[in-house]
């Protein structure tokens, strides 16, 4: 949510180029963001007015733009319509989610998918294309990189803020409908079962050759089972 009292260099512009009768090419957000700063200068009616008639919009548009600051005491909430947008609005503090959704959503077409057009298709499709990325397991010396196949922990993990972010804006649609864009985020069951092994035996070996200490070779080789 915008105050008017927090205008920023670009604000100032904006109603800066209103006053000069140089705003002939400013768009709605210009415009309002103009009508705001000058608002909270305090000037009369008759001066925002004189300032809504130099933008090229047209009447009726700068007539609702205006009505919405003066309607809203100079607060406008900025609408989310992107799944993108309640991302970005949910991963403000907190930079895990910010991390899951620059690497699964940003760059992926769910990104640009409208709010009010999403149905469960949407999600379940990008589900898939999350389940099918394999997960970065590690870089050796010389670059190479390792991956493997996602786990289904994995997965859960990464949908769990893109589930959160959504359920802040939008309402469960009716269960068994394609409305039911929840329905394609529900998290795997049991996929939170204990690792019985991590590596394997000429992994094992491999790390065993980089230890130089004598007792640590020793009790390494016994937890991993190397003689």
């Amino acid at each position: 949510m915008s105050h008017i009292g927090s205008a920023s260099a670009q604000d100032v512009s904006s109603a800066t180029a209103l006053q000069n009768g140089t705003a002939s090419e400013l768009g709605s957000r210009g415009f309002l963001t103009a009508i705001r700063t000058n608002t909270n200068a305090k000037l009369s009616a008759t001066s925002a007015h004189s300032l809504c008639a130099t933008c090229s919009l047209p009447p009726k548009k700068k007539a609702e733009l205006f009505a919405e600051v003066i309607e809203s005491g100079g607060f406008k909430e900025d609408r989310i319509q992107t799944i993108e947008e309640a991302c970005r609005a949910y991963a403000k503090g907190r930079p895990d989610a910010e991390g899951r959704f620059k690497r699964h959503v940003y760059s992926d077409p769910i990104a640009k998918v409208k709010l009010d057009k999403l149905r469960r298709h949407h999600l379940k499709e990008w589900r898939d294309r999350l389940e099918q990325k394999p997960a970065l397991v590690s870089r050796s010396k010389n670059g190479a990189k390792r991956y493997r196949d996602r786990s289904r922990s994995s997965i859960n993990r990464d949908m769990v803020p893109v589930r959160a972010s959504l359920f802040k804006v939008l309402a469960p649609g009716a269960p068994g409908t394609e409305a039911a864009w929840q329905e394609a985020l529900t998290p795997i069951r049991n996929a939170d079962t204990q690792r019985t092994l991590y590596l394997d035996m000429p992994q094992r070996r491999e790390l065993l050759n980089h230890v130089s200490e004598v007792s640590v070779v020793r009790t390494f080789g016994a937890m991993c089972g190397v003689d």
